[in-house]
């Protein structure tokens, strides 16, 4: 399904079990799940405030309503690889214990039902980077990874808070 402004995907029609609800989306061309207990919004990107010193997959911050977001590009999080924002590029603000994130995707795909009977545990626990999965979905024939969003968002607070700075 492409993303398209009047196409969004919508949370209301399965507000009876949020807990069991995902937004699907793509990084990098593969799939990705996470629940909407922890997504405040989808916004598109139009412009974003550099700031120095930040690790390399926080790609700037973005003034939503007066609160400071910053913005995490996913793709150079799970690969290093940086390429310029596509026009279904979106950010998923999530919230996870008090703090705003926005996190960059090539696209919303879906928002789907995944009970936890459904999920399969992935073989490692972790991708390289040290975002927790919770397992592999099968979803119309194409495997989806479902993310923790409190360990993904770990990693980018624990960064934010302490810049790492290199040992001389």
């Amino acid at each position: 399904m492409d993303f398209v402004e009047q196409d969004i995907p919508t949370f209301a029609e399965h507000d009876d079990e949020p807990e069991h609800v995902f937004v699907v989306f793509l990084i990098n061309g593969e799939s990705y799940a996470l629940s909407v207990t922890v997504v405040t919004e989808i916004v598109r990107i139009h412009r974003l405030m550099d700031v120095v010193d930040l690790p390399q997959d926080v790609i700037g911050v973005l003034n939503i309503r007066g609160r400071i977001v910053p913005i995490v590009d996913l793709k150079v999080r799970f690969t290093d690889s940086f390429e310029a924002q596509s026009p279904t590029s979106v950010a998923i603000i999530v919230e996870v214990n008090g703090v705003l994130t926005g996190l960059l995707v090539e696209s919303v795909q879906d928002v789907i039902r995944i009970t936890p009977e459904m999920i399969e545990q992935s073989i490692g626990a972790n991708v390289g980077s040290g975002v927790g999965v919770l397992g592999v979905v099968n979803v119309d024939g194409k495997a989806v990874a479902v993310l923790d969003a409190s360990q993904l968002l770990g990693v980018a607070d624990g960064e934010l808070e302490q810049p790492q700075e290199n040992a001389d």
